[in-house]
């Protein structure tokens, strides 16, 4: 079981969420969450981590449950079948419970030493922050196709964020969670969304490190193509719900399995949710 030996009082704090979506990323998932659980336990705030694994074949369910018997306030939601990352963040959002939600790719070219900065800039004016790749370190095709994306959502929204389709993001949660249930490809522009409805968004540097372990999930660079379609969708959706309004939660139940960390073994079906503790 694992011990949580922070010596600062947890009472009264602010509590953060952070949300990881992985598909087939074995050899990343327990760096990252080892870097997350060393990091976030000597921060000021609560906190819980939550991996959605996107319907992975390989072995990254099973790691991150060996992961959640050594890592405090680790839990897994498992999607049924691989519906994408829109789908899998939706699903981490709406499970989420924290004051602030930060969103991150799985692949370790997002760096946890710049959560504190994120932490940092949200606790002032902002509602959501999003991260800066400035210096990437991705093919020239994954580039070509983000700034093409960038540039287009720019001449649509005019929204003052150099890199929305960055993972590494934070939101207030009541901002977050009023954009759900996500549809389509929005994970790419969810502070676009936010600066239609008013809410204060910006920005910052971050890190971005070459990937290490396993394949890019974004090769084809055809799909420019839909991106146009999805950011037309969203603004044509802006028409309709253009004022800030409470978030339907997503019903994670008809689509996912929730693993969470549990001090004692337990296996019980709650409205169709399995949830099954450590063992």
């Amino acid at each position: 079981m694992a011990i949580n030996l922070n010596p600062i009082s947890r009472k009264y704090r602010k509590k953060i969420s952070v949300v990881i979506t992985v598909y087939n990323e074995q050899d990343n998932v327990m760096p990252l969450a080892d870097a997350l659980y060393t990091l976030l336990d000597t921060q000021a705030y609560d906190y819980e981590i939550i991996f959605v694994d996107d319907g992975s074949v390989d072995d990254t369910y099973e790691i991150l449950r060996r992961a959640q018997t050594k890592i405090c306030n680790l839990t897994i939601i498992r999607l049924k079948k691989n519906l994408g990352q829109t789908p899998a963040f939706s699903a981490g959002f709406s499970y989420a419970t924290g004051d602030y939600i930060i969103s991150m790719d799985g692949d370790l070219q997002n760096d946890p030493q710049d959560i504190p900065k994120l932490l940092e800039a949200i606790e002032g004016k902002y509602d959501a922050i999003c991260g800066w790749r400035k210096h990437r370190h991705d093919s020239a095709t994954k580039r070509f196709v983000s700034r093409a994306f960038n540039l287009i959502r720019y001449l649509i929204f005019r929204d003052p964020v150099h890199d929305t389709s960055c993972s590494l993001k934070i939101f207030r949660s009541e901002a977050v969670k009023s954009l759900l249930p996500l549809r389509s490809k929005m994970h790419g522009c969810l502070t676009s969304m936010l600066y239609l409805r008013g809410y204060k968004v910006g920005e910052i540097v971050v890190t971005h490190h070459p990937r290490i372990h396993g394949e890019t999930k974004y090769r084809n660079p055809f799909r420019i193509f839909r991106i146009f379609w999805m950011l037309l969708y969203v603004r044509f959706w802006w028409f309709y719900t253009h004022q800030p309004q409470e978030g339907n939660a997503l019903d994670c139940s008809q689509i996912c399995e929730i693993v969470k960390p549990q001090p004692y073994k337990l296996a019980i079906q709650v409205q169709g949710v399995r949830r099954i503790g450590l063992r």
